[in-house]
C-alpha cells in the first residue's frame, strides 16, 4: 500500500509541470493557450506620469530621400536616447513589412541593412519606430527604386531551384494579410517577402484568387537560393466604375510541396460618402461559442444634422463568400459609437473571415472592415486545465491519505 502511494504522489508531482509546460511554453501554437490569456485585450486602468518619450538624436543617410538600384546594399543606423532610461524596442520596416527588432536601454545605436531585390521598382520605405511601450519616435526614408532585371541567379521563371520531398526545405511569407484602401479609378501597391530559409534552392510559383481584375503581382514565379529573399508586389487597381465594398481573395505561394497563403483585402471607398466609419472588434481571435463583438464609430462628415442611414454587418471568407449578420436602420448626427454584439454563423468552420460594416445612405456606401480568427483553441485549453486539477486533487488526496496512515501508525 505505502510504495502504492508513493507511486501516486510521484506520478501527480511529474504530470504537473508536463501540463504546465504544454501550456507554457508552446507559445506559437494557439491550440494549447487560453484566448482569454493570449488574445483579449488586457483589461487594467494604467495612468502613465510623466513619462518621457525616446527621442531619435541621429540617423543616418541624413537625407530621407535616396535614389537606389535593385539588389543595392543600403546602411542604416539612429542613435537615440530616453531620459527616464526605460527597456526601449527598436523596429525596422521595409515597405510596411517588418524586418528586424530588438531591445535596448536608455541611450543606445542601431543599425539596420536591407536590400530590396531585383525586379520591383519604384517608391519605398525604410522605417524605424523606437517606443517604450507608451510613446514612441520614428524615423521613415522614401527610396525612389530603379529596377535591376533578375537577369541570374534566381531568374523569375527559370527553373535553377530545387524543390525535393526530403530535406531541409522551407520558406517564410512576411506577411499573412493584407488590407489596402483605394477610390475608384486609384491604384496602390502592398508587397509580402519571400524568405528561403531552408538549406535547399527553391522554385516558388504564385496566384491570386478571388480577386478578379482588382490585383495582379509583380513576379508570377522565381527562384531563389537558401538563404536568400525577395519581395514580391501586389499591384491593386480600382476602375473608375468600380462600385463602392469589400473585395477578398488570396495570394497562395507555392515551391513544390510547401506552401502558404496570404489573406487579402481590398476596400473600395466611395468618394460622395457623407460618412466615416471605423470598426474594431473586441477579440480578433475567437472561439466557436463566442460571440463576434464589434465597435463601429460612424462620423458624419456634412454637417446636414440628422440623418437616416441603412447598416448592414457582415462575415466574408478569403473565398468571396458572404453571411449577413443583421440590419439596421439609424438616424445619425455627428459622431456616433454602436456597440453590436451577433452570434457566430453555424455554418462558419475554424479559420480566418473578415467582418465588415457597410452603410448606406441615397446610394452612397461607406466600408471599414477587421479579419478575426475562429480558433479551436477553447476545447484544448479547457482539457488541459481540467487534467492539472484533476491531478493537483489526486496529489492532495495522496499525500493527506499517506499522512493520515502515518499518524495512525499504519506505516
Amino acid at each position: 500500500m505505502r510504495s502504492r502511494v508513493g507511486r501516486v504522489i510521484l506520478f501527480s508531482v511529474f504530470m504537473l509541470p508536463v501540463l504546465f509546460a504544454v501550456l507554457n511554453f508552446v507559445p506559437e501554437n494557439e491550440v494549447l493557450q487560453s484566448p482569454q490569456a493570449k488574445f483579449a485585450p488586457f483589461d487594467a486602468s494604467v495612468t502613465i506620469q510623466n513619462n518621457n518619450p525616446p527621442e531619435i538624436t541621429e540617423f543616418n543617410p541624413p537625407v530621407l530621400n535616396i535614389e537606389a538600384i535593385g539588389e543595392e546594399d543600403l546602411h542604416f543606423n539612429l542613435s537615440f536616447i530616453d531620459a527616464d532610461n526605460n527597456e526601449l524596442l527598436v523596429s525596422w520596416y521595409a515597405d510596411g513589412n517588418l524586418i528586424e527588432e530588438g531591445f535596448d536601454e536608455g541611450d543606445g545605436f542601431d543599425e539596420f541593412n536591407f536590400d530590396f531585390s531585383c525586379g520591383i521598382e519604384g517608391e519605398r520605405s525604410i522605417l524605424a519606430v523606437v517606443s517604450d511601450g507608451f510613446d514612441m519616435d520614428s524615423v521613415e526614408w522614401n527610396i525612389d527604386l530603379a529596377l535591376r532585371d533578375c537577369s541570374s541567379g534566381g531568374n523569375e521563371g527559370q527553373n535553377g531551384g530545387s524543390n525535393p520531398d526530403t530535406g531541409n526545405s522551407s520558406f517564410s511569407v512576411s506577411r499573412s494579410f493584407v488590407q489596402k484602401s483605394l477610390f475608384p479609378g486609384e491604384i496602390g501597391r502592398e508587397s509580402v517577402i519571400i524568405n528561403n530559409t531552408g538549406s535547399t534552392d527553391l522554385d516558388f510559383e504564385f496566384s491570386l484568387s478571388g480577386m478578379g481584375n482588382l490585383a495582379s503581382l509583380s513576379a508570377y514565379n522565381f527562384s531563389l537560393d537558401s538563404g536568400k529573399s525577395r519581395f514580391v508586389d501586389i499591384n491593386f487597381q480600382s476602375s473608375r466604375d468600380q462600385q463602392a465594398g469589400v473585395y477578398t481573395g488570396n495570394l497562395a505561394v507555392e515551391s513544390g510541396a510547401l506552401a502558404a497563403v496570404v489573406n487579402l483585402v481590398l476596400e473600395i471607398l466611395d468618394k460622395e460618402s457623407l460618412f466615416d466609419v471605423r470598426v474594431s472588434l473586441l477579440d480578433d481571435i475567437i472561439t466557436e461559442k463566442d460571440k463576434i463583438e464589434a465597435v463601429v464609430d460612424v462620423d458624419e462628415l456634412s454637417n446636414l444634422g440628422e440623418i437616416g442611414v441603412h447598416i448592414g454587418y457582415f462575415v466574408k471568407d478569403y473565398d468571396g463568400s458572404e453571411i449577413k449578420l443583421f440590419e439596421e436602420d439609424l438616424m445619425i448626427t455627428g459622431s456616433q459609437r454602436l456597440e453590436r454584439s451577433f452570434d457566430l454563423p453555424s455554418e462558419l468552420g475554424f479559420g480566418n473571415y473578415l467582418f465588415y460594416v457597410k452603410l448606406t445612405y441615397e446610394e452612397k456606401i461607406a466600408v471599414a472592415s477587421q479579419p478575426f480568427r475562429i480558433s479551436s483553441v477553447g476545447f484544448w485549453y479547457k482539457l488541459i486545465m481540467t487534467l492539472i486539477i484533476v491531478d493537483i486533487i489526486i496529489l492532495v488526496l495522496a499525500i493527506a491519505y499517506y499522512i493520515y496512515r502515518k499518524k495512525s501508525g499504519l506505516i
